[in-house]
This record gives C-alpha cells, sequence and structure tokens, in this order.
C-alpha cells in the first residue's frame, strides 16, 4: 500500500478517518492525500479569478475549504507521514472517485456518519456510491471508531470462488499487520447448510492462502447483519471485513450487508469489491 486517499468534509468523523489514514499510513509507509471537493457545477478551473469573484458564494466556500485543509496539515497528527493536499471543484463524488483513479489509490479512508442522523452532504449522500463503485478497497470509520490497532479482522462471507478475488485484498492488509482473520460464516434459515458442509466450505476457501493466521466460525442467526453484529461484539475484532458480490451472487451477501454495517458498527469496516 503506498497511497491512501482520505476525503474530507471537516466532521468530526471525518476527522476521525484521518486519525485512522495516519496510523495506516504509519505502519506501511505510505502518502496520505487529503481531499476535499467544493460541490458546484461551475467550470471552476476554467474560469479566471474575476470570473470566480462574481460567483462569491463558491469563492468564499473555496477560500474558507482551502484553509480549514491547512489547518488540518498544521495540526501535528501528519508528523512524520507524507500528505498531499488537494482542493477539487464539482460534483463530491464524481471529484472524488475521478481523483482516486488519477492517483492509483490504494485505499480510499473515509468518515461515516451511520445512524448519527447528520445531514451532512458529503457523508450522507456519497458513501453508498463510493462503497458500491470503488475500485479499491474502502475503510469506513466512525467516530466512535477505535482506530490504534489493525491486529484482529472478522471477514464474513459466503465462500463462494468470486469471493477470491477481492478476499487477495483483504489479505495483503492483514499481512501487513500480521493480523489474525476470523472467517465467519453465519448460518441463517434461509440459507441453512449443516456444520460439516459448511466447514467444508469455509476450509476449501482457506487452503488457497498461507502466511495468515485463521480462525474458522460457523455462527447461527435468524438474521445475516445481526448475526455479523453478535459475533463481532464478542470477539471485539478491529475491522469488519467484507468483499460484497455482484448482483448474481447469493442475495444475502450483496452490497446491502455491508451498507448496513456501516451505518449500524462503531467497528471499521473494510469493503472490497468483486
Amino acid at each position: 500500500m503506498k497511497t491512501i486517499l482520505v476525503p474530507t468534509d471537516f466532521s468530526d468523523c471525518a476527522n476521525r478517518a484521518t486519525e485512522a489514514a495516519v496510523s495506516l499510513a504509519v505502519r506501511t509507509d505510505s502518502e496520505i492525500h487529503l481531499h476535499h471537493a467544493v460541490n458546484t457545477q461551475l467550470l471552476w478551473n476554467e474560469m479566471s479569478l474575476d470570473e470566480q469573484k462574481s460567483h462569491p458564494e463558491t469563492y468564499g466556500k473555496t477560500l474558507k475549504s482551502d484553509a480549514q485543509l491547512d489547518k488540518m496539515l498544521n495540526k501535528g497528527i501528519f508528523t512524520g507521514v507524507p500528505v498531499r493536499k488537494v482542493l477539487q471543484h464539482g460534483s463530491v463524488y464524481q471529484t472524488m472517485m475521478g481523483y482516486a483513479d488519477q492517483c492509483k489509490a490504494d485505499m480510499i479512508v473515509m468518515g461515516s456518519h451511520g445512524n448519527e442522523g447528520s445531514d451532512k452532504f458529503f457523508i450522507g449522500s456519497n458513501i453508498q456510491k463510493v462503497l458500491r463503485e470503488a475500485r479499491c478497497p474502502v475503510l469506513t470509520i466512525k467516530k466512535a471508531s477505535k482506530v490504534t490497532q489493525w491486529r484482529k479482522i472478522v471477514y464474513a462471507s459466503s465462500f463462494s470462488e468470486e469471493a477470491h478475488q477481492p478476499f487477495e485484498k483483504i489479505m495483503a492488509f492483514a499481512r501487513q499487520f500480521d493480523a489474525i482473520i476470523y472467517l465467519l460464516y453465519v448460518n441463517v434459515p434461509a440459507k441453512f447448510k449443516d456444520t460439516r458442509t459448511a466447514m467444508k466450505q469455509i476450509n476449501d476457501f482457506a487452503s488457497h492462502y498461507q502466511g495468515v493466521r485463521f480462525e474458522k466460525v460457523i455462527y447461527d442467526h435468524y438474521e445475516l447483519e445481526d448475526g455479523i453484529l453478535d459475533f463481532a461484539q464478542d470477539v471485539q475484532p478491529d475491522v469488519l471485513a467484507l468483499a460484497p458480490h455482484n448482483r448474481r451472487a447469493l442475495a444475502q451477501y450483496l452490497i446491502g450487508v455491508t451498507e448496513t454495517l456501516v451505518y449500524r458498527s462503531d467497528i471499521p469496516v473494510l469493503s472490497v469489491n468483486a
């Protein structure tokens, strides 16, 4: 991991995500790109300074955002970590995702208000799009998230063949922190499997990977999301990891599960799209 993109709207949870990104960057020798987008339909970069000043609302937001970015950079939390300030204009989501491709981001670390009831524009309406469309892993952080350790990961999956490709990135994350991964299959009534069948599927999946410690778990529950959350409450992981399948996959492991966990859990959620 070399480049971590951190979108910010200067909220408390975005600041918490920045702290998490610094923690990751220190351990992986990565560069942080601290990104803020001023939401506008104007072609700002194609306008002269006089033309920009003729739009005082956007001009004022630009000056304020630039000052807020500088204030963050001067707080001292980035000590020992290379950081790049990025201020752009346009659709928040499109600008951020375009920049993620441009800088070849290895991970996006972003804040999530979840069930706090915030009406913040950035982390209210765009996080779902990022989770669905990002080409790189996305780590979501709540204001209450603990971001000091990355040693215990719960990976919830159906352990089908298509889960292997995105799981490689979760494995890479785990290896960097010498983490243990709990391979979790939540056995729900609608998709019930007997223990022997479910464990064989987990074992077959795990046999493809070396160099990471696994704990294999079958957890019975009536609901998938509640089963993941209840198990997480038992083991207190540092990260919940999922590799959402595409729309043709088993319905119970679609990306909606990831979105629900991001909304409901204070544990950081790592999502890697297939």
